[in-house]
């Protein structure tokens, strides 16, 4: 049914009436029975006419959450005998709030269909839908749902777009016009954090206990997608069993050996630096390189791959400082992920950021003669990833 409504170009209404009177059928039946609704190949239209529609029937939405990789959404619908009332704030004014609220809570970029699931289950919260509510038809409110999720996600003054061509319209993504707020850590750096600290108390991880932990402790729209997961998983450990899949940590990813490792790249900055004839600073976890009382240099080294409070909670770099992060080299895919995956975090470091692998700063050291013309440059040719190209193959 979904695949013709889409394929076919027919609207929603007819879907969501049909729903609608199906759904009518449970009135009868005593509150709190719950049942589970799946909402598989998932697009904006198809979300839209089954959350409405089904709150429309009466119905109480106690959780949504999606799969960000399968396109399927798992709702929680429950019965009930007291619908709210639906005196709640005016669509668009719910719409705006929950989504940017959202946007907040998750501090990373959102996809379409996420910040809609958003949208709606603040709607249903607060009545919108409610079958005691006189006015508007099933299609009508679907209509108008619609056209405001879609005049607020094209204003340029509340939602700013990923443009990336790389991307696919489906997958592009939104976050708030003024920025995530200070302090906020973003769901990937929080899942990150999560998985290591469980696979550091945790000499054997079962793959799939840990994603039954991950789905706890970020229900919801915050669910990660297990990409992400396999992301930071292969960037701290390697997997010891497949059958059940099974990781451990990998030994210089052990906090006592990253913290000797960061240790020691920042005394070899701090001899560079002078090498170089910079006077070197040092303030608390920063590094700068100062010529003639203006700062050219800020580093910060660490072991991870959270990056975001170096460049969103810090204060702005002074004219004419370069910032470089200084990370080992097997975060790097993880990093990249990362930068594909939030173009917001990807812009904020445009032109004042860069990147340094813990064993390209020591490949310098060796290798160079301290110059630093060829220090700017060394700095230019280390990227996040960077892999070697593959000779085509032109015979199996």
């Amino acid at each position: 049914m979904k695949s013709a409504l889409e394929r076919r170009r027919y609207d929603w209404s007819w879907y969501a009436e049909a729903i609608f009177r199906l759904f009518r059928q449970l009135r009868g039946m005593p509150p709190g029975v719950p049942f589970l609704n799946i909402l598989p190949e998932l697009v904006p239209g198809f979300l839209d006419a089954s959350v409405i529609s089904s709150s429309r029937a009466g119905l109480h939405l106690r959780s949504l959450a999606l799969n960000d990789e399968d396109d399927i959404a798992q709702l929680i619908w429950e019965t009930t005998t007291k619908p709210v009332a639906g005196a709640g704030n005016a669509l668009k004014t719910t719409l705006r709030a929950s989504m940017l609220e959202y946007l907040q809570e998750r501090g990373e970029p959102a996809r379409q269909i996420q910040l809609a699931a958003a949208g709606l289950a603040a709607l249903t919260d607060q009545g919108t839908f409610s079958p005691s509510k006189e006015g508007a038809t099933l299609t009508e409110q679907l209509i108008k749902v619609q056209k405001t999720l879609q005049g607020l996600l094209g204003n340029r003054k509340i939602f700013l777009r990923d443009k990336d061509p790389d991307h696919p319209q489906t997958h592009r993504t939104w976050w708030p016009a003024t920025g995530f707020t200070a302090g906020t850590l973003p769901l990937t750096d929080g899942v990150e954090k999560y998985v290591l600290e469980t696979l550091i108390h945790t000499p054997a991880l079962n793959e799939a206990e840990l994603f039954n932990k991950l789905y706890v402790h970020f229900p919801g729209l915050l669910t990660p997608p297990a990409e992400m997961v396999h992301t930071i998983l292969s960037s701290y450990a390697h997997a010891i069993s497949e059958s059940p899949v099974v990781w451990q940590v990998n030994d210089q990813e052990k906090p006592e050996n990253r913290q000797a490792d960061v240790q020691s790249v920042q005394e070899e900055l701090l001899k560079l630096g002078k090498s170089l004839n910079y006077y070197v600073e040092v303030s608390e976890h920063s590094i700068w390189w100062i010529d003639n009382n203006q700062r050219k240099y800020v580093y910060h080294c660490f072991a991870s791959s959270m990056i975001s409070h170096f460049v969103q909670d810090s204060p702005p770099l002074p004219t004419g400082c370069q910032g470089v992060l200084v990370f080992p080299g097997s975060r790097s895919r993880l990093l990249a992920y990362k930068l594909y995956h939030n173009p917001w975090l990807a812009l904020a470091m445009e032109d004042k950021w860069t990147f340094l692998k813990f064993r390209h700063l020591r490949r310098f050291i060796r290798k160079e003669t301290p110059d630093r013309a060829r220090w700017s440059d060394h700095l230019e040719k280390d990227p996040p990833l960077w892999e070697e190209a593959t000779q085509m193959r032109f015979f199996a």
